[in-house]
C-alpha cells in the first residue's frame, strides 16, 4: 500500500511540475534582463513627434523596496540653458513593474539589441537611440549638437510666394540675426536666440516674434500678448531629406528581405517588424509577409491577408481570408458602402467646383472629376489594433477620374476652389491626392493605367510648386497657404507619369482637402 500511495505521489509530482512550472526560469530571465539594463545604463538621444522635438534619456534598472519589484527607470532631460549648454530634468518616472512574465516580456520586446548591447529602445513610435555620454555634461553638448546642426538649416535666404515676405538669417555664435522683408520692400531686423529644441524667439514691446522649424520647412510667426497671431510667413528648407524606413519582415521560420520603403503611417505593433532609423536595424515584433504586388502593399497572415492603402496620417486597410479581395464575398461587403449618409463625411466635401480638362469616357463609364470626391469616408474612429482597421469607409461603385486626352495626359489637369474657415487659427489647406487607378476589388488596374509622377500646384494668389509621387497605392499629402476671407482656386497639372504596362491613361482616384491649424 505504502509503495502505491509513494507511485502515487511521484507520478502526481510530475504532472504538478508540468502543469505549473517554478518561477525558477523567470528569477533567471528576470535577472538577465536586469543585468542587461544595468550594464547598458546611460544616456539616450530621443528624437519625436516626427523629429520636431528633441530630448536626451538617463535609462537604467530601477528597484522599488516596498514591493521588491524591479522597473525600468527613465529620466527626460531637455535643453535648459543654450548658452551654457545645460539641461534640465521634465520628467522622472519608470515603466510597469517586472511582477509576472507578461510584463518582463513586453519590456523585453521594446528593447534592440546586437552583439548582446542595447543600441535603441522603441517608446511609442519613435526610438531612444544610445549614446557614448558618460556624464550629463557630455549629454547636454550632444543634444545641444543636434539642435544647432539642424537649425543651421535655415541659415541664408528664403522667400514666401504667398504672402511675398523674403527673410534672411545669419547666425553670430546663439544669436541669429533675422531679417524680413515684406511685399513692399520695408525690413525689419530681429535678434532671435534659442526658446526650445525647435525654435528661436525675439520680442519687443508687447510683441512676440517664433521661427519654429519642422521637417522641410519653418515659419516666422509674429504674435501679440494674448498669443494671436498678426503675420505669419512659411519658408522651405529644400536641404532637409524626407526620413524613410527601409522596411526588412521574417517570420520565425523564413526571411523575405527588404521588401518595401515606407515612410508613411503604416506601423504595426503587435507583430515581429524590423527595419532602418538612421543606419540602425531596429525591431519590434513578429510579422508574417510584407510585400508589394501591383503597386500595393500586402500583408499575410496564416489566416487574413490584407492590401494597405498607406499614407502620412493614416492608412487603410482591406482585409479577407479568399484567394482575393474580390473573391471573398463575406469580407469585402462589410467594407463597402453603396451611399455615405452624411455628406460631411466625403473625402471632397470642402473641394466646390472641381473640373478637368478632359475626361474619358468608354461603354462602362463617364470617368469625371467629381468621382474623386465620393470615394471614402474620412472621419474614421482609430481602432487599437491593426486587424481592426477595416471600417465601411469606401464606396462601392465609385470610379476614378481619368483624362480624356490622346497620349499620356500631359499638360492635363483639374482645378478647384477651396473656401477658407473662420476661425483665425486656421492657416493653411491639407490636399491629399490618391493616385492612379485604385480599386481594391480590380487591384491590377493602378499598374495597368498611368499614374502621375510629378505634378505643377499653382493658385490664383501667385503660390506654385512641383509635387511628387512615388509608384505605390498610397495617399500623398502637401500643403497651399490659406488666405483669410477670401477663396483660393488651385489648379493640378500634369508634367510627368509612369507608364501603364496596358493603357496610356492618367488616373486619379480621391482628393481630399482639410483646413489645418497654425503651427504654434
Amino acid at each position: 500500500m505504502k509503495k502505491r500511495l509513494y507511485i502515487l505521489f511521484i507520478l502526481f509530482a510530475l504532472c504538478t511540475s508540468q502543469f505549473f512550472p517554478s518561477d525558477n526560469s523567470f528569477d533567471k530571465e528576470l535577472q538577465d534582463f536586469v543585468k542587461l539594463v544595468r550594464d547598458n545604463a546611460g544616456w539616450y538621444f530621443y528624437q519625436w513627434h516626427n523629429g520636431i522635438y528633441m530630448d536626451m534619456y538617463y535609462i537604467d534598472i530601477g528597484f522599488e523596496q516596498n514591493e521588491k519589484l524591479y522597473y525600468i527607470k527613465s529620466q527626460c532631460y531637455q535643453m535648459d540653458n543654450f548658452k551654457e549648454k545645460k539641461m534640465e530634468i521634465s520628467s522622472s518616472g519608470g515603466h510597469p513593474y517586472l511582477r509576472n512574465q507578461n510584463y518582463l516580456n513586453e519590456e523585453k520586446e521594446s528593447f534592440v539589441i546586437k552583439n548582446g548591447k542595447v543600441v535603441s529602445i522603441k517608446k511609442y513610435s519613435d526610438y531612444l537611440i544610445k549614446t557614448d555620454c558618460k556624464t550629463q555634461e557630455e549629454a547636454a553638448a550632444y543634444l545641444f549638437n543636434k539642435i544647432d546642426e539642424r537649425m543651421s538649416h535655415i541659415l541664408g535666404k528664403h522667400y514666401d510666394k504667398e504672402t511675398g515676405v523674403s527673410i534672411n538669417i545669419s547666425r553670430n555664435d546663439l544669436n541669429f540675426n533675422v531679417e524680413l522683408t515684406n511685399k513692399n520692400g520695408t525690413t525689419k531686423v530681429y535678434n532671435m536666440r534659442y526658446w526650445d529644441s525647435y525654435s528661436l524667439f525675439a520680442s519687443d514691446n508687447n510683441n512676440y516674434y517664433f521661427i519654429q522649424f519642422q521637417n522641410g520647412s519653418f515659419v516666422f510667426l509674429e504674435m501679440d500678448e494674448a498669443e494671436n497671431i498678426i503675420s505669419r510667413s512659411s519658408f522651405a528648407v529644400h536641404e532637409l531629406a524626407k526620413p524613410t524606413k527601409s522596411i526588412e519582415t521574417e517570420t520565425r521560420h523564413k526571411s523575405y528581405g527588404i521588401l518595401s520603403e515606407i515612410p508613411k503611417s503604416f506601423y504595426m505593433d503587435t507583430w515581429d517588424l524590423k527595419y532602418n532609423v538612421g543606419g540602425q536595424l531596429q525591431k519590434t515584433l513578429d510579422v508574417y509577409r510584407l510585400y508589394e504586388q501591383d503597386g500595393w502593399k500586402r500583408l499575410d497572415f496564416e489566416d487574413k491577408k490584407n492590401q494597405i492603402i498607406d499614407g502620412e496620417q493614416f492608412y487603410f486597410s482591406f482585409e479577407y481570408t479568399a484567394d482575393s479581395l474580390k473573391n471573398d464575398k463575406s469580407l469585402s461587403e462589410k467594407q463597402y458602402v453603396k451611399k455615405f449618409n452624411n455628406p460631411e463625411d466625403f473625402n471632397g466635401y470642402i473641394v466646390k467646383h472641381l473640373k478637368a480638362s478632359s475626361s474619358l469616357k468608354d461603354k462602362y463609364h463617364t470617368y469625371s472629376a467629381d468621382g474623386m470626391l465620393t470615394v471614402y469616408e474620412k472621419k474614421t474612429t482609430a481602432p487599437d489594433s491593426f486587424t481592426r482597421q477595416t471600417p465601411k469607409f469606401w464606396l462601392k461603385d465609385n470610379v476614378p477620374w481619368v483624362e480624356g486626352k490622346d497620349g499620356d495626359g500631359i499638360g492635363e489637369y483639374f482645378e478647384f476652389d477651396l473656401y477658407p474657415n473662420k476661425d483665425y487659427r486656421f492657416t493653411r489647406y491639407e490636399i491629399r491626392i490618391l493616385n492612379g487607378y485604385v480599386n481594391p476589388l480590380l487591384p491590377h488596374l493602378f499598374k495597368e493605367n498611368n499614374r502621375i509622377k510629378t505634378a505643377i500646384v499653382e493658385t490664383d494668389k501667385g503660390y506654385k510648386t512641383e509635387i511628387s509621387f512615388e509608384d505605390v497605392v498610397e495617399f500623398t499629402d502637401f500643403f497651399i497657404p490659406m488666405v483669410k476671407d477670401c477663396p483660393t482656386h488651385v489648379k493640378i497639372t500634369i508634367k510627368e507619369v509612369y507608364k501603364g504596362t496596358k493603357y496610356s491613361d492618367t488616373a486619379v482616384t480621391a482628393l481630399e482637402v482639410n483646413h489645418m491649424f497654425w503651427d504654434k
